[in-house]
Order: C-alpha cells, then structure tokens, then sequence
C-alpha cells in the first residue's frame, strides 16, 4: 500500500490509577495510556496507528530500597526503558511510544509530524496494538509476569503473543531456565515438551503432527519463555517458533509431579518459592 507522508502524531494520554491494589508479595498500580499516530494514503484516505497499553506496575515491595531495585529491574527487563528519574507514567508512556514508532513502520519508514486534530478523522485503515502487563504468579519471593500483545488491523484480529517473565525477588534477579536447570536436564525437559504437544493434540507421533502445521519436533526445544505457579511450569512458543502462522501460539504445561525425576529430594528454586 502506498503512503504519503504526512503523519500526526498524537500524546492523546489518557492515564488511569488504581492505588494499593494488592497480590500476595508485590503491590501493584495499574495505569492504562493511550498513544495514536494517524497518516494519509496516497489516494488521500486516512489511516491510524494506535497503541493501548494497560499495566500492572510495581508501586510496592517490602521496604523502599527493595521496591526502587524491582522497578528499575521491572522497566529494564520488561519495558526495555531506563527507569533513572522517571516516574511510573513517563515510564510507561516512553515504552507505549517506542512500540507506536515500531508498529508505525507497517505502514511506512519516513515519518512526518502535522498538526491536524486525529478525532475528526474518518479512517478507512486501522492497526491497533493492544499490551498488556500483569502477574501471573506473585508469591513466596517469586514473580511472573506476562507481557502480551494482541495486534488488529482493521479490527480483525491478527496475532497474539505472550512473553513471560521470572523475577527472583530475594535476589532482584530474572531466572532463565539454566538458572533452574542444567544442560542434560534441559535435554529431558524438551523431550517431555514433544511427549505433552503429542498428548495436547491427540495423535501418535510427529508425521500427525506435521500435518497439523508443526514443523519437525527437533524444533521444539524448552525455551525462556515459560511462566511459573502453584501447579508447574507453562512453556509458550510463539506464532512460527514450532508450527505455521495460523496455529498461533502453543503452550505446554508440566507439572511438578512431571518434573520431580529431575528435582530428587534436594533443595531447590521451587521447594524454596512454592513452600507452604
């Protein structure tokens, strides 16, 4: 699609706070910010970019030095901004702008600003992306996060993809999976990855598979992006990692029941976060 560049860019912002919401370990606040940027087409129709971001952020954990140490590690690792004199709005405004000028190369690789009002535009192209960041697991010195991002363009749905985070918070540290596991072990866990997605999908082996749209199972590896809870631990591959497009995303869940073989009796990271 052609495009004359001719963009406005919108700080339309509109924020929304609810203090001293409460999840186990971390208080979280929750803001909601709106960014929009619309364009003309070459045949003089209009088009919007638009990113609606809606946030849990972390407002308070323990003590202030603990809470400062989560919030810089929280807007380094998950929104990719420096949190240094930055409040939690202007953080999360810096992330919403930085994924509108991503989102806005769909369309073109020259931006131009103007100083038309976006809301009396009629648009005949739309993409919206929708993100949102909330915990999925918040307790015992542990915290998950998901980062998710539904992508419509022209208000059909089009993709959604979930990325996960692990944050030790005794050790204000991300866990990766070699943190937990090691090398011969992460081997095995692949291996019961490929035995569940043939239990999920209900076929015998990987030729039922292939023709489902997964591509060779030796493709499925256990990756970083997996989430922990009170029941196990979920892996989520995204749209193209281990099949085609229109499958989307694949998770697998393993519980702790199917990890024990690896565990034995010794101490370690789940003993130590999931204890009663």
């Amino acid at each position: 699609m052609a495009v004359e560049l001719l963009f406005v860019l919108n700080s339309c912002k509109s924020v929304a706070t609810n203090e001293g919401q409460t999840r186990d370990s971390v208080e979280f606040v929750t803001q909601t910010m709106c960014d929009s940027m619309n364009y003309i087409i070459s045949d003089n129709s209009k088009g919007i970019v638009k990113v609606i971001l809606n946030a849990e952020f972390p407002q308070f954990y323990k003590n202030e030095a603990k809470t400062n140490n989560l919030k810089r590690l929280y807007s380094s690792v998950i929104l990719g901004v420096d949190s240094a004199n930055q409040t939690n709005s202007q953080l999360l405004h810096i992330y919403s702008m930085s994924m509108l000028s991503k989102y806005a190369q769909t369309y073109t690789d020259d931006i131009s600003e103007s100083e038309s009002e976006c809301d009396k535009i009629e648009y005949s192209a739309s993409l919206t992306a929708g993100i949102n960041i909330y915990s999925v697991f918040n307790q015992n010195e542990l915290l998950s996060i998901c980062r998710e991002r539904i992508i419509k363009n022209n208000t059909e749905s089009q993709q959604i993809e979930r990325q996960y985070f692990n944050i030790d918070l005794n050790q204000m540290m991300v866990i990766k999976l070699n943190d937990i596991f090691d090398e011969e072990d992460i081997s095995r866990i692949s291996d019961m990855l490929k035995v569940k997605l043939l239990e999920i999908n209900k076929v015998k082996d990987e030729k039922d598979l292939i023709e489902l749209g997964y591509f060779n199972l030796d493709n499925l590896m256990a990756n970083n992006n997996f989430y922990i809870d009170e029941k196990g631990i979920t892996w989520n591959f995204l749209p193209l990692e281990i099949g085609c497009f229109s499958l989307g995303e694949t998770k697998i869940f393993l519980s702790y029941n199917d990890l024990q073989p690896l565990f034995g009796n010794e101490e370690n990271m789940f003993t130590k976060y999931l204890k009663e």
